[in-house]
């Protein structure tokens, strides 16, 4: 069912399922989210599983003592922006491309779906999805989604 989420308590939501339990993973993580985001009307398993897989990815990449860092705020009148940035090795730029296809993985034990998740869902509702190594290492998934504004 369609509902009209709130960006922050769903970040928050998929923090808590990724990292848990918090005291398992030594990393930091830092959540900036613009104050007054609108709402946004999606399927609540929708935002969670783009969440979830994008923060699952910056989790695994990520090395001990790291810091990933979620930022939410409107690009636009009507375009929100969620980015993950992680500080793993970053992705090699000849792989950039199959990341986002299905049954692609580096990991042992990676069913290679995480990404194609997040991609077909956002293209679903008109969004898009982009990746970039981070000049300073790590890499940086941004996701902008339209949104109709819902009081």
């Amino acid at each position: 069912m369609y509902k009209k989420l709130r960006i922050d308590e769903e970040i928050r939501s998929a923090i808590e399922t990724v990292f848990n339990p918090p005291d398992a993973y030594k990393l930091t993580i830092q959540v900036e989210i613009q104050p007054d985001l609108p709402s946004i009307v999606l399927l609540k398993e929708h935002m969670s599983d783009i969440l979830t897989n994008l923060l699952s990815n910056a989790r695994d990449a990520s090395p001990e003592n790291g810091i990933i860092k979620i930022t939410a705020r409107m690009l636009n009148s009507d375009t929100l922006e969620i980015s993950v940035k992680d500080q793993g090795p970053g992705i090699p730029p000849d792989k950039m491309e199959q990341i986002f296809e299905p049954y692609y993985t580096t990991k042992p034990h990676g069913s290679g779906l995480g990404l194609a998740i997040v991609k077909s869902t956002v293209e679903l509702y008109g969004g898009q999805v982009t990746v970039e190594n981070h000049p300073e290492g790590g890499t940086v998934f941004t996701v902008r989604l339209p949104i109709k504004v819902v009081h």
